[in-house]
């Protein structure tokens, strides 16, 4: 039998997370024990202004499945977005948490004239740059 916990319930880590201990040891071995080579794209950021612009994709796209998920079907999308006053969070006008914001973050965000189209665009301080459009559902990001 499979449950699937609601929206806000915290789940525990898989006990192997924290104690690998417990792990069988083929699946152990099996893990990599080095960094994934450069040529398969799964590698850590090589620049700053590249750990920035990945930053603000999961930033941008956290928002994104925040709002979507607090969301009343049919209604309108909130008609402004707010930093918290230490600029370490995006939040809904009633308070909700959405993400958390990589520092010295800019953020824009601005609805269709009937508030069923909405755009976030964040913006680092490299230059970097992760954009939702609701209207084609897709997270762009870019750098300098």
């Amino acid at each position: 039998m499979i449950v699937l916990a609601g929206y806000g319930t915290r789940l525990p880590a898989p006990a192997h997370w924290s104690d690998p201990s417990g792990v069988d040891a083929a699946v152990a071995n099996s893990w990599p024990s080095a960094p994934l080579a450069p040529s398969t794209g799964l590698t850590s950021p090589e620049s700053p202004v590249e750990a920035e612009r990945l930053a603000l994709g999961q930033s941008v796209g956290t928002a994104v499945f925040v709002l979507e998920q607090t969301r009343s079907p049919d209604a309108v999308w909130p008609s402004s977005l707010a930093v918290t006053t230490d600029a370490t969070a995006l939040i809904s006008p009633d308070g909700v948490s959405l993400t958390p914001l990589p520092p010295g973050t800019q953020v824009l965000y601005s609805t269709s004239s009937d508030g069923m189209q909405f755009s976030l665009t964040l913006t680092g301080p490299l230059g970097a740059v992760a954009t939702y459009d609701s209207m084609t559902r897709t997270i762009s990001s870019s750098v300098p």
